[in-house]
């Protein structure tokens, strides 16, 4: 990372938004980080803003930022994607966020990324990020779970994270989520650690609990999922107002976490997206191991 106190963003970069305030950028990607863990960050535009992704094959974490979080934005051409360190990416917003900057500057290419702000001083900070190899237009990117979704319900961000607590305790490698129709909830299911492995814990949030609505589901829905990925969202819990989940005809599981801010259009969003391990319904000869999904 290259600093210095003056300098401007390239406007004719093929990404460049202007903003009033990094801090939703900062805190948005802030939920992406895993400890201990490496990560490349995929910078994108989609169809909600402009999107900066973590993936594994079985699992995604996105940071949403909505065209409204933006004075300006420019993307072209709009299938662009950049690829960056993650942590690099942090430290450099970090350094800048820092000094409270109340005009900000982006530009992003396959080569750099520069970002420039004016302090409340006047003060010019500017910085630049070295890009990694371009992403490939066909990389490793799940697709959202709102194509063809069979059950969706908004729970809120509170009592979302209270589950998330008891199912942390129960220390299990999988969890089961069911979307029940009657009486609209979700039940997460988890074999508990004991002596005679018999025991479970359950959490069920039902259309009392803070924030609940049930937007669709089509029948009873079941899926299986690995703990830790479900346990990711929680990063993020405590920055957000609500919580929606998603599941689709695939088993692609989205979180989609709504953060807390001045505006709700302004608002930004960060996403969770996994692969089921089992569905309901499959054959016995489709259930595969931890690592591999169950595709109908």
């Amino acid at each position: 990372m290259v600093m210095s106190e003056a300098g401007s963003a390239a406007e004719d970069a093929p990404l460049f938004g202007t903003m009033t305030s990094i801090k939703p950028l900062v805190d948005a990607l802030a939920c992406l980080t895993q400890p201990s863990r490496a990560h490349d960050v995929i910078v994108s535009q989609g169809t909600a803003g402009l999107r900066f992704s973590t993936a594994t094959p079985t699992h995604q974490a996105s940071a949403i930022l909505p065209p409204s979080a933006f004075t300006t934005l420019r993307v072209n051409p709009a299938d662009l994607r950049i690829r960056l360190n993650l942590s690099a990416l942090q430290d450099c917003l970090a350094v800048l966020s820092a000094a409270t900057p109340s005009d900000v500057q982006l530009s992003f290419s396959n080569a750099r990324v520069r970002v420039h702000c004016t302090a409340a001083d006047e003060c010019s900070i500017h910085a630049e990020l070295a890009a990694l190899h371009a992403a490939e237009q066909s990389s490793e990117l799940i697709e959202p779970a709102d194509a063809n979704d069979v059950a969706a319900f908004i729970i809120g961000a509170d009592a979302f994270r209270d589950a998330l607590t008891e199912l942390d305790y129960a220390s299990a490698q999988t969890v089961q989520l069911s979307f029940l129709p009657e009486q609209p909830s979700v039940r997460f299911v988890a074999p508990a650690s004991c002596a005679d492995g018999q025991a479970r814990v359950m959490v069920e949030l039902v259309a009392q609990s803070s924030g609940f609505q049930a937007v669709r589901c089509d029948g009873e829905q079941n899926a299986t999922f690995r703990t830790e990925h479900v346990l990711r969202a929680t990063r993020a819990l405590g920055v957000a107002e609500s919580v929606k989940l998603v599941l689709n005809e695939a088993g692609v599981l989205s979180i989609l976490c709504r953060l807390k801010g001045s505006a709700v259009e302004d608002r930004s969003f960060v996403e969770f997206v996994m692969l089921a391990q089992q569905i309901e319904g499959d054959d016995e000869d489709d259930e595969r191991g931890s690592d591999e999904a169950v595709y109908k």
